[in-house]
């Protein structure tokens, strides 16, 4: 955002500069040459890269969801962040080119260029002091308009002339180089000029209000991502210590789970961990309910069929079978409930007819599946070799740390685990469909979160810094 409003402040001077027959070179600003970015955003974004490399290379090892999410959410948007500031912070490149300036009028295009002197961005920053004051004295405390503090400005500065005094001659014609800016906040001095608090135009009234709306808007953005990294920051402490757990894990019978993922649980590399299995049935006995079709909300009037009083036998012709299909359908519209579709006759709030009421076999079908689920987190926390479980719609399934037989009432898995060097982690699943997979949390203390807790409050400093940076040097060339 520092780079948005040095955008605004040297655009809009550079046009009006325009409009008086004057041209600006604004020094080329290079992320390379600041030292600034390239000490403290670098240094900080090379500690965020080692702490995802510690979760890489040391264990337990980061799965590939965790690396895609990393590579996603974090990596992915910082290239292409270094890739756009450069290109960003260019303000001449954005610059309306010379043909469609032409494009319009022509000759007043020329007339106006052949006119116009070039003026490098120091001597303006220079002369604007000079000029504000020259302003005011001759204003004696009136407000004056920015076309009169422009026209003071270009007085007082000196145009571009393109020579340079050497031994052999006084003053020889020379090649003229933009100069490179390091440090970014030094563009933000138009902002003498442009928001000068004297200024009563009403363009400049108006710019004002704009960079009012954006400055609280700026100060609301950095609040906000210095209250999420703090935050985070603190997050990333509470889990690096011991018997302290992220937030959302689910505590069964004194262990603590987090979710993995939706699928069976996985190793690194899609490696199925050795464990073991049941049906839900075996662990909590189903719910034994009639399916039957509910019955009709009460004051559902269903209507049949009533017969003429004087019926007759039906006779065989093909009239005979005409006609009566043209009474049956001229007596009444409605129909015999056993065809009415399903939905039609689900019982409903008798004070609220448009309200469903829940219906209890899915009720119940539900809670057994959470009791079932329930007792098998259960299971896994009375083992203290249960590394994960997962649970799908009829079956638990164990997942140990080390290879091991089954329990009675239980069946080992088809395919015996690969050997394994030490105990299994499981760290994604396969995205199997209504599988939901849960890892054990071992409660032992991680020394990577303290990497980034590190890396958190580091950014949240240079946010903080950056913050107060900006409002002090724009409040420096306003006030001064």
């Amino acid at each position: 955002m520092i780079t948005a409003g040095r955008f605004m402040l040297q655009s809009r001077l550079f046009y009006h500069m325009l409009q008086n027959r004057a041209l600006i070179d604004f020094h080329n600003y290079k992320i390379s040459r600041d030292i600034f970015v390239i000490v403290v955003i670098g240094g900080c974004f090379l500690m965020s890269v080692v702490h995802i490399a510690m979760d890489i290379f040391l264990p337990p090892h980061a799965g590939v969801q965790r690396l895609t999410n990393i590579c996603t959410v974090y990596l992915v948007p910082c290239a292409i962040f270094f890739g756009l500031y450069d290109s960003a912070s260019d303000v001449e490149r954005h610059f309306v080119p010379l043909t469609k300036f032409y494009e319009e009028n022509p000759l007043h295009a020329k007339v106006h260029l052949g006119a116009s002197e070039l003026y490098l961005e120091e001597e303006l920053k220079s002369a604007s002091v000079k000029s504000r004051q020259r302003t005011r004295s001759a204003a004696q405390g009136d407000t004056y308009s920015l076309n009169q503090l422009l026209d003071e400005t270009l007085k007082v500065a000196q145009p571009y002339e393109g020579k340079i005094a050497t031994a052999s001659t006084p003053l020889a014609p020379v090649a003229h180089r933009s100069k490179t800016s390091r440090n970014l906040f030094k563009g933000l001095w138009p902002a003498r000029i442009l928001l000068d608090p004297r200024l009563d135009d009403q363009d400049s009234i108006g710019f004002k209000h704009a960079w009012l709306a954006f400055s609280v808007m700026f100060v609301l953005i950095q609040a906000a991502v210095l209250v999420s990294l703090v935050s985070s920051g603190l997050g990333e402490l509470w889990d690096a210590q011991a018997d302290h757990y992220p937030y959302g894990t689910v505590e069964v019978n004194g262990s603590h789970y987090e979710h993995v993922g939706v699928g069976y649980c996985r190793e690194l590399g899609m490696k199925i961990p050795d464990g073991y299995y049941t049906a839900l049935s075996n662990l909590v006995a189903p719910p034994n309910i009639a399916a039957e079709p509910p019955a009709p909300r009460r004051g559902l009037a269903v209507a049949k069929i009533s017969a003429p009083r004087n019926a007759k036998a039906p006779r065989s012709n093909a009239a005979a079978a005409k006609r009566k299909k043209a009474q049956s359908s001229s007596r009444s519209i409605s129909v015999q409930p056993d065809v009415l579709p399903y939905s039609f006759l689900e019982t409903r709030s008798d004070l609220n007819p448009l309200k469903k009421k829940r219906d209890p076999e899915a009720a119940a079908l539900e809670e057994w599946h959470h009791d079932s689920e329930q007792t098998c987190a259960k299971h896994c926390s009375s083992n203290p070799n249960c590394g994960a479980y997962a649970v799908d719609q009829d079956k638990c399934t164990i997942y140990l740390k080390v290879a091991g037989q089954a329990p009675q009432g239980w069946s080992d898995f088809i395919e015996r685990a690969a050997a394994h060097q030490g105990p299994a982690v499981v760290q994604q699943t396969n995205g199997a469909y209504g599988v939901d997979c849960w890892g054990k949390l071992d409660g032992q203390e991680d020394p990577h979160e303290y990497m980034g807790a590190l890396v958190c409050f580091s950014f949240a400093a240079i946010v903080f810094m950056v913050a107060v940076v900006a409002i002090w040097q724009l409040r420096k060339h306003v006030l001064e």
